[in-house]
C-alpha cells in the first residue's frame, strides 16, 4: 500500500488506520505527508469490477459515489469521505431522494451485462424480460441453490423455496419497468454527514423492479418513513409491496447472509417463507 499510495500520488504515508474488515475485503484510511487523505481497499478479487460500478452509479444515475483514483481486481484507492453515521429524518429523506433519481434511470432488461458480485458472491444477472422470471431464475432459486450446494440450508428448506418459486409469479404479477439499482444499499454502505448523504459505496449493481431495492433497505432498518416519504413523492410504490412482496424478496439477501454468516440467517430465511 505504501508503495502504490507514493507512485499514485508523491507523497509518503504517514499513517495507516483500520477502517472496516469484512468477509472478502479489508479497507483502510491513510493519511500522506501532505495531510491528503485516501481510503485503500484490498480484496483477492473483483475491486476493478466494484470501480465500474461505482463509476455506472455516478454516471448514469446521478448517485454519489467517491471519486476512484486506482482500480485493480486487488486494490481500490477511492476517495475519503467523511460519515457521522448519523441517519437521521434529514439524511433518511436525502437518501429517498437520491435513490428515487437512480431509480428512473431505464434499461430495456432485468439484469447486466454482465454477472456482478454482492460480496463474494457471484451473482446471475442474465438479461431477461419478465421480472418474475428473473427474480425466481437468477435471485431466489439460485441463491437457494448455492445454499444447499454449500449445505447452508437443508432439504426441507430447498423444497419449500421451489414451492414458493412455482407461486412467484402470482405474488409478483407483471412487475416494475426495469431501472438501475445500487443492489447492496444497507446502512453501512450509505455514507452520512449532518443530514446529508455523501456517497453510497459497495454496489451490486442491475437492472431490476425497484422494489427490490427498497425491500433490502427495510430488512435491517436502515430507512424509516421519512425516507419513503421523500422516495413516494418522486416514485409510486404500488399496494401489496409492504404486505407481501417485500418479504418475498428480502429471501434473496437472507440466503445471500445465510451463505456467507450461517444459521441464524437460515432461520430468517425459513421465517420468511
Amino acid at each position: 500500500i505504501k508503495k502504490l499510495m507514493s507512485e499514485l500520488f508523491g507523497s509518503k504515508v504517514m499513517r495507516i488506520s483500520p477502517l472496516s474488515s469484512a468477509v472478502h475485503a479489508e479497507s483502510y484510511k491513510i493519511m500522506l505527508d501532505n495531510e491528503m487523505t485516501y481510503v485503500v481497499k484490498t480484496s483477492p478479487h473483483s475491486l476493478d469490477e466494484e470501480a465500474q460500478m461505482l463509476q455506472t452509479l455516478h454516471d448514469k444515475g446521478g448517485l454519489p459515489t467517491p471519486k476512484v483514483y486506482h482500480a485493480s481486481s486487488q486494490v481500490l484507492v477511492m476517495e475519503y469521505i467523511h460519515s457521522d453515521w448519523q441517519m437521521n429524518d434529514a439524511a433518511q429523506a436525502d437518501a429517498g431522494t437520491k435513490l428515487a433519481r437512480l431509480h428512473k434511470t431505464k434499461g430495456d432488461r432485468y439484469g447486466y451485462t454482465s454477472d456482478t458480485h454482492i460480496a463474494s458472491i457471484l451473482q446471475s444477472n442474465a438479461m431477461t424480460d419478465s421480472w418474475a422470471d428473473f427474480f425466481i431464475n437468477n435471485r431466489l432459486l439460485h441463491m437457494a441453490e448455492l445454499a444447499f450446494r454449500n449445505r447452508k440450508i437443508d432439504q426441507d428448506t430447498m423444497h419449500k423455496i421451489d414451492l414458493l418459486a412455482s407461486k412467484a409469479h402470482g405474488i409478483i404479477g407483471q412487475g416494475n419497468r426495469p431501472v438501475l439499482i445500487h443492489g447492496d444499499c444497507w446502512g453501512g454502505n450509505i455514507l452520512s454527514d449532518q443530514g446529508e448523504v455523501r456517497a453510497f459505496i459497495d454496489p451490486a449493481i442491475y437492472y431490476a423492479d425497484h422494489e427490490m431495492e427498497l425491500a433490502f433497505l427495510t430488512l435491517f432498518n436502515t430507512v424509516n418513513q421519512s425516507f419513503f416519504a421523500s422516495y413516494q413523492k418522486e416514485i409510486d410504490i404500488k399496494p401489496g409491496f409492504f404486505e407481501e412482496r417485500r418479504v418475498l424478496y428480502n429471501i434473496y439477501p437472507l440466503l445471500v447472509h445465510t451463505i456467507l454468516f450461517g444459521a441464524s440467517y437460515a432461520r430468517r430465511v425459513s421465517q420468511a417463507i
